[in-house]
């Protein structure tokens, strides 16, 4: 999945992922590893974000809160506009190319229209709600390219091992017992093993029959 959606990347890209959770995080390490300029990981937990800074991002954000009565497009466009300014993201000085969304969120969805570049591109890769609400006026002055992205395409697999057997991405993996399904489960909760460390994935053997 991972693979797939940065497959849309240009040389050398300024790529934002919103949504810092295990797929998020893949992507930016696939981001970093296919040559992205500059990863900026966003996204509403401080500690995956810490997390994302030590990984692969160049710049990490957590998002500002919504003011009082605010509605999701008005909160998208300040969002946008933050973020931009913050990270010196105008144009025409140095835009983001390719804004991969992760998360499903609509207000995210939202919010990667607004930053990114003029005729660059939007991959949608979280799966949220059936409809979503996008500023079409934004999107259409900016010529925005809006791309899904499902699961993988022909040589992701390749390219995925590729890049995980020359070390180019570390995978994170938490490895438990069937007996210990419980703790698994608090480790895919709360981000972080039994030891306090990051996991990225958490997988559960069969049990032994």
């Amino acid at each position: 999945m991972a693979v797939h959606s940065v497959a849309k990347m240009p040389h050398n890209a300024n790529v934002a992922v919103l949504g810092a959770g295990p797929v998020g995080l893949l992507t930016i390490a696939v981001a970093k590893a296919l040559g992205a300029r500059r990863i900026l990981a966003i996204d509403v937990q401080p500690q995956r974000l810490e997390f994302a800074k030590q990984y692969a991002a160049t710049d990490v954000h957590l998002a500002i809160p919504r003011e009082a009565g605010e509605d999701m497009m008005t909160y998208s466009k300040r969002h946008g506009k933050h973020i931009m300014e913050k990270f010196g993201f105008g144009e025409p000085s140095e835009g983001i190319d390719l804004v991969i969304e992760c998360s499903g969120a609509e207000v995210c969805v939202q919010t990667g229209i607004w930053i990114v570049k003029r005729r660059g591109t939007c991959v949608q890769v979280g799966a949220g709600p059936a409809n979503n609400l996008i500023p079409m006026s934004i999107f259409v002055n900016k010529e925005v390219k809006l791309i899904g992205s499902l699961r993988y395409g022909p040589g992701c697999y390749a390219l995925a091992i590729d890049l995980i057997t020359s070390w180019l991405i570390l995978l994170f993996l938490r490895r438990f017992a069937f007996a210990d399904a419980n703790e698994a489960f608090k480790t895919t909760k709360a981000g972080l093993g039994p030891d306090g460390k990051m996991a990225i994935k958490t997988i559960i053997d069969g049990p032994i029959l």
